[in-house]
C-alpha cells in the first residue's frame, strides 16, 4: 500500500534523537519492511546528519524553530499534503497526534481517505501543565475533529482511553498499540563490554537510565537509590545515557566516582549501552494518569537486562503480565535499592527472568507487530496458508536454556561473522547469509539449522548448536570419521557429511548439507526400501569396523547398565504424562532389568550410533550418507542393529498403523549386516532385548506428542510381545 505518513509537531524533529522521533523513523521504518510505500510529511526535519526516515521525506517546515508556531506548523503539512493529493494517490493517511492539527480528519472528508490517527500523551493538558496554553477551548475544538475523523485511533497506553472519548472519539474505533522495540537494534544478544571498557566500569555494578530526564521522570530516587548501595559498596555506578539536565552534570563533575554520563547519542549507539548495565532501571514519578508507554523499558528489556520499574501504568502491566522484570513503589528510594540488591546477589535466576522478558517483547512489542496491526484495520490481510512440505520452521528462537548463542545463531545479521571467522582461510572476502531454516529443535537442548550462504565454497551449510560445550569434541570425532574411510572417495559411497569448522561462541560447528532423502521420507513416496535398507546396514556394518585409535578423541563407554539406567529415566518421564500405565510400567522396567542381567557381555566395545533409525540415513542414488553422531559411544554394536530394525516397526505403525508392515525390509537390513560384520557371541539375544528397550523408550518420546501419542499403546503391546521369549 502507499501510505501518507503526517507528523505536524513542531517540536518533532524526525531526523533527530528525541524518543518521538525515535517512534516516528520506526513506524516508518516497520511499515517499509512489510512492503509499504511510505510518504513522510514533517513539520520539522532536523539535523541534516541526522538518521533518515525509510520513507520519501517532504519538508513542511518553516522559518520558526517550533517556538510558539503550532498552527502554522499544522497549516504547513496540511498545504504539502493537498498539493501532493492533488497528483497522487495513497491507500490511507497515518498521522501522529500534533496539538494544532486536524489534517488527518480533514484530508480523509475531502479525499475519502482512510484515517488513522496515532496518540501517544493528552497533549492539551502536557501543555496546560508545563508549557501553559493560553486558548485551551480551541484546541479541545482541533482535537475533537481530529479524533472524530478518524477510522482508527491508536492509543498506546489504555490510560488514554479516557482522554480522547471524552474529546469525541467513537469508543468502537480505539485500539490500544503499546510502543514497541525494534528487534533488528534491540535484543538479547548485543554486547556492551566495550563500553564498560571504555568509560572504565569493567569491575563495577552498573546500574542505568536512559533518556533525557523528563518532568514526570524520577531521577532523584534513582539518584538516592544508587547512591545508597555505593555507601555501602563503592563498585556500583551510575551510568546515565542521553543528554542530561545541568544539575545532573553538576553532580557527575561532583561524583565522578559514583556517576558516568554519555551525552546525546544517536539511538543506534543506545543498545550497546543498555548491554553494558546489570540492571536498567525505569523511574517515574506517581501520578494518577500515568498514560505513558515507555520506550526505554521495551528496549531494556528486549536487550535481555534485568529491568526495574516503577510500579505504575502500562510499564507495571507489562512487567507483571510477562514477569520479566521487578517493581518498586514510586518514589520509594530504599525499596528500589532493595530490588536492585537482589538482582545482584542472586544473577543466574536475575538472567533467566531477564531472558524471559526478552522473550515476551520480543515476541509481543514490535514496531513490525505494530505496523502489520495498524494496515490491517484498513486492509485484512488473509490468513497465511503454512505449507506442508516438511520440518522447516522459521526463526529466530529465543530458548530459556540456549539463550544468546541460538539467538545469534538464528539471525542473519549476527551469525554471519561467526561463520567467516570459523570459515576462516576458506571465507570469501564478503559471506553473507540470505536464509536460514531450522529444521530440528530440541528446546533447551539443541538446534540443528541450515545456512543459505552467499560467496562461500557451499551454498548450504549445516549448524548445529548445543546448550553444553560438545561442539567441539562432535567436530573432531566426525572428522576423525571423515578420515577413516567416510570420506568424499569412499569407493563404496558411504561417507559422512564433511566437518567444517567449530563455531565456540555459539557451542555449534558447521558441517556440508549432503545431499539425499531419509528412510522415512522414501517411505512415504512408496519405494520399497529394499535395497536402501540393505545399504543402511552396509553403512553401520562400516561405523562397526571402524578401528577407534588411542590418541583420537576418546568416546564415552555406553553399556548394558547404562542402557538399564536410562529405562528407568524413560519410566519416570511417561508416568508423569500417563499416572494410569504406572503400575504397567513397572512391570515393564522390572522385566527388563531382569531380563538384561541374563545377557551376556559383548567381548568388544565398537564405535555405535546409539541413536541409529530411518532419519539418520540419507540416500543419495547408489550412495548414502550417515548423519547425527551426536550420541556416538564405544558400546554393543547390538544396540545400533536392534534400534534400526524397532524403528522400522515404528515406521510401519506410524504410516499404515501396521507393526509388520516394514518386516521384510527388516530381514533384510538384518541379513546384510550379518554378511558384512561377523557378530559376537550373544548377539542375537542382546539385539532382541535392545528392541524391547527400544519399543519402551519409543513409548516416552511419543506419548508428549499429539500426532503420536495414539501409539503409546500398540508400543506397550510390542514391548510386552518381545519380552516373552525372556
Amino acid at each position: 500500500m502507499r501510505i501518507l505518513y503526517l507528523c505536524a509537531d513542531p517540536g518533532i524533529p524526525v531526523r533527530g534523537h528525541k524518543g518521538a522521533a525515535v517512534h516516528v523513523r520506526a513506524m516508518c521504518a516497520a511499515l517499509s519492511r512489510l512492503g509499504h510505500d511510505v510518504t513522510l510529511i514533517a513539520a520539522r526535519i532536523g539535523p541534516t546528519d541526522g538518521p533518515q526516515p525509510a520513507a520519501r521525506v517532504i519538508d513542511a517546515s518553516g522559518s520558526d524553530d517550533g517556538s510558539g508556531a503550532g498552527p502554522s506548523a499544522a497549516a504547513r503539512v496540511a498545504m504539502r499534503a493537498q498539493e501532493l493529493l492533488a497528483i497522487e494517490s495513497f491507500d490511507f493517511v497515518y498521522e501522529r497526534y500534533a496539538l494544532w492539527s486536524a489534517i488527518g480528519s480533514s484530508l480523509a472528508k475531502t479525499n475519502g481517505l482512510p484515517f488513522v490517527l496515532e496518540v501517544n500523551s493528552p497533549l492539551i493538558d502536557e501543555a496546560r501543565e508545563h508549557r501553559g496554553l493560553d486558548d485551551v477551548a480551541a484546541a479541545q475544538a482541533v482535537a475533537r475533529a481530529q479524533f472524530s475523523g478518524a477510522a482508527r485511533l491508536a492509543l498506546v497506553s489504555e490510560a488514554l482511553r479516557a482522554h480522547v472519548l471524552g474529546l469525541g472519539a467513537d469508543p468502537a474505533r480505539v485500539e490500544i498499540v503499546p510502543n514497541g522495540v525494534d528487534p533488528i537494534a534491540f535484543h538479547p544478544a548485543v554486547i556492551g563490554t566495550h563500553i564498560r571498557r571504555r568509560l572504565g566500569l569493567q569491575q563495577r555494578h552498573v546500574i542505568g537510565f536512559v533518556g533525557r530526564p523528563r518532568p514526570w521522570h524520577d531521577l532523584p530516587t534513582l539518584l538516592a537509590a544508587v547512591e545508597s548501595l555505593h555507601v555501602q559498596d563503592p563498585a556500583y555506578a551510575l551510568l546515565l545515557v542521553g543528554d542530561m539536565p545541568d544539575d545532573v552534570k553538576a553532580l557527575a563533575a561532583r561524583r565522578p566516582d559514583l556517576v558516568f554520563l554519555t551525552g546525546a547519542l544517536d539511538h543506534d549507539r543506545v543498545p550497546a549501552h543498555i548491554a553494558a548495565m546489570d540492571v536498567a532501571v525505569s523511574s517515574h514519578h506517581a501520578r494518577d494518569d500515568f498514560y505513558f508507554s515507555p520506550l526505554k523499558l521495551y528496549e531494556y528489556l528486549a536487550c535481555g537486562i534485568p529491568t526495574v520499574a516503577a510500579d505504575i501504568g502500562q510499564q507495571a502491566d507489562v512487567l507483571r503480565e510477562t514477569d520479566g522484570g521487578w517493581l518498586y513503589p514510586p518514589g520509594d528510594s530504599a525499596a528500589l535499592a532493595e530490588r536492585i540488591s537482589q538482582i545482584l546477589a542472586e544473577p543466574e535466576d536475575s538472567r533467566s527472568r531477564a531472558w524471559q522478558g526478552a522473550t515476551a517483547v520480543l515476541g509481543r512489542y514490535t514496531w513490525d507487530q505494530n505496523a502489520a496491526r495498524v494496515c490491517d484495520w484498513i486492509a485484512p490481510e488473509p490468513a497465511p496458508v503454512v505449507p506442508m512440505t516438511g520440518p522447516i520452521r522459521r526463526t529466530p528462537l529465543l530458548d530459556p536454556r540456549l539463550r544468546q548463542r541460538l539467538f545469534r545463531a538464528t539471525r542473519k545479521d549476527l551469525v554471519a561473522p561467526f561463520i567467516a571467522r570459523g570459515l576462516g582461510e576458506r571465507a570469501p572476502a564478503e559471506l553473507a547469509v540470505t536464509a536460514i531454516d531450522v529444521l530440528k529443535y530440541k528446546p533447551r537442548r539443541r538446534a540443528v539449522l541450515r545456512y543459505h550462504l552467499v560467496g562461500a565454497p557451499w551454498a548450504h551449510v549445516i549448524g548445529k548448536v548445543f546448550r553444553d560445550d560438545r561442539a567441539g569434541r562432535l567436530f573432531d570425532i566426525q572428522a576423525h570419521l571423515w578420515e577413516s574411510g567416510f570420506g568424499p572417495q569412499a569407493e563404496d559411497g558411504i561417507r559422512v557429511a564433511e566437518p567444517i569448522a567449530v563455531i565456540p561462541e555459539l557451542r555449534a560447528f558447521l558441517q556440508e548439507q549432503v545431499p539425499g532423502q531419509t528412510l522415512n521420507e522414501l517411505a512415504g513416496t512408496g519405494v520399497a526400501l529394499d535395497r536402501q535398507v540393505e545399504q543402511a546396514a552396509v553403512g553401520l556394518a562400516k561405523l562397526h569396523a571402524v578401528a577407534w585409535q588411542p590418541d583420537w578423541t576418546p568416546l564415552n563407554p555406553y553399556t548394558l547398565d547404562t542402557e538399564v539406567a536410562q529405562l528407568g529415566i524413560y519410566a519416570a518421564d511417561l508416568t508423569a504424562l500417563r499416572p494410569d500405565l504406572t503400575a504397567d510400567m513397572a512391570d515393564l522396567l522390572e522385566a527388563l532389568r531382569g531380563w538384561a542381567g541374563q545377557l551376556p557381555a559383548p567381548a568388544q566395545l565398537r564405535p555405535v550410533h546409539r541413536d541409529f533409525y530411518y532419519s539418520q540415513v540419507l540416500v543419495d542414488g547408489p550412495r548414502l550418507a550417515l548423519i547425527d553422531f551426536d550420541l556416538i559411544a564405544l558400546g554393543d554394536p547390538a544396540i545400533d542393529v536392534a534400534n534400526f530394525l524397532a524403528h522400522l516397526t515404528f515406521l510401519g505403525l506410524d504410516l499404515a498403523g501396521d507393526a509388520d508392515r516394514l518386516r521384510p525390509q527388516a530381514e533384510r537390513f538384518l541379513t546384510a549386516y550379518r554378511r558384512r560384520r561377523a557378530t559376537q557371541p550373544g548377539f542375537e539375544a542382546r539385539v532382541e532385548f535392545y528392541t524391547a528397550a527400544t519399543y519402551f523408550r519409543l513409548m516416552n518420546v511419543v506419548v508428549g506428542r499429539p500426532a503420536l501419542t495414539h501409539l503409546v499403546d500398540a508400543l506397550h503391546r510390542l514391548t510386552l510381545k518381545a519380552l516373552l521369549p525372556a
